[in-house]
């Protein structure tokens, strides 16, 4: 069972969200550096979809691995986890895509110059991004919850509920 939802999980539609919402998030975040004033937008661009490849792999492929380890444990206990895992992702993905930059050869800057440069935002993005998709996520799973019980009753009321609906 494990293995069909790790599969599900990992499909090509999960993928081409993934990567078309790490494009997206590049992008934005090269116009806003460009609005404040950044002069080298192509290589804040090409830098910037380096690191979302980067992040996005890394997250896509922790995060669900992640969720079934913590999801019995207290609210505040799966976000204390949570963040911090991120915040490692975010070193860890910033050491990946700063390695890929230098030896590409996109920025002037060596690796530490690279890498202390990137991290803050790189944790700041990721820190952002993961709680709002944590946060999608926990409504996601309720609505789905809701969702099933309803389609156990034949006829909805607001009163309805697991014990008083009618399923015959």
């Amino acid at each position: 069972m494990a293995t069909a939802d790790r599969l599900r999980s990992l499909g090509s539609s999960h993928w081409v969200r993934v990567g078309a919402a790490s494009v997206v998030a590049a992008v934005i975040l090269t116009a806003l550096f460009a609005l404040a004033g950044h002069s080298h937008v192509s290589i804040t661009l090409q830098s910037a979809l380096v690191h979302a490849a980067a992040m996005t792999t890394l997250v896509s492929l922790t995060l669900p691995r992640l969720r079934a380890v913590v999801a019995h444990r207290p609210a505040a206990t799966r976000w204390a986890v949570k963040m911090a895992v991120l915040v490692g992702l975010a070193l860890a993905g910033t050491a990946v895509a700063c390695a890929v930059i230098t030896m590409l050869g996109f920025r002037p800057d060596e690796f530490w110059t690279c890498y202390r440069s990137d991290l803050s935002i790189c944790v700041l993005i990721t820190l952002t991004l993961g709680v709002g998709m944590g946060l999608y996520d926990t409504q996601r799973h309720r609505l789905d919850a809701v969702t099933a019980a309803l389609r156990g009753c034949r006829r909805w009321r607001p009163a309805c509920s697991r014990t008083s609906c009618s399923t015959r």
